[in-house]
């Protein structure tokens, strides 16, 4: 599905080498790895004629383009819970649970899934939503008041940059401590041209 061989290519590589060198803390280290993801999310989201509409399938070649930049990517570890992608590097360890955009409510069950394998001592957290519905803008705001309005949950959200497609919230952890969840919209929505056929 996903052509990852020429990652190296693109010109921001070679900055994001830089960055993973420099991880010095978990700031330094959460930045380094955003900006692959981005790098990797790019790549997947130029070629959406071919995604498939599965969690796992894309989900994994995530895995692989960050075991391409030479990050400890793992997909469906166990951790407390089920963790659908688990990234590490000097000693460093972020996880993050990935959904197809199948609506609201599906999305917001998501948050039960993300209590269970996070701690109250995990600062951040990762969301990827893999969208392939036509109006993704309509999705987000309607996916964001509904997790805003979840009565046991406190999720206050960021302003969302419509740049990169991402976002963050505080998430109220079943312990009474809040984490932080980063947010990532992957548009994968490509519109199929019917042939027309010829009217005798």
């Amino acid at each position: 599905m996903i052509h990852l061989n020429d990652i190296n290519n693109v010109p921001s590589h070679y900055h994001t080498v830089i960055d993973r060198t420099l991880i010095e803390d978990w700031n330094s280290f959460l930045s380094a790895l955003y900006k692959d993801l981005l790098l990797i999310i790019k790549e997947i989201e130029a070629d959406r004629a071919s995604a498939i509409k599965d969690e796992d399938n894309i989900t994994d070649s995530i895995r692989r383009g960050l075991r391409l930049l030479n990050w400890i990517a793992t997909h469906d570890t166990m951790e407390g819970g089920h963790v659908d992608l688990t990234v590490e590097l000097a000693n460093y360890k972020w996880k993050a649970e990935a959904k197809l955009n199948d609506g609201a409510k599906y999305l917001c069950d998501a948050f039960e899934q993300i209590d269970v394998y996070t701690m109250a001592k995990d600062k951040e957290t990762g969301f990827l939503i893999y969208n392939f519905n036509k109006n993704m803008k309509l999705s987000i705001e309607r996916f964001e008041e509904m997790a805003s309005n979840l009565s046991d949950r406190e999720i206050i959200f960021e302003k969302f940059g419509e740049d990169t497609f991402t976002n963050k919230s505080q998430f109220k952890h079943s312990s009474g401590f809040f984490i932080n969840i980063k947010y990532f919209w992957i548009n994968l929505y490509h519109h199929q041209r019917t042939s027309k056929k010829n009217i005798v």
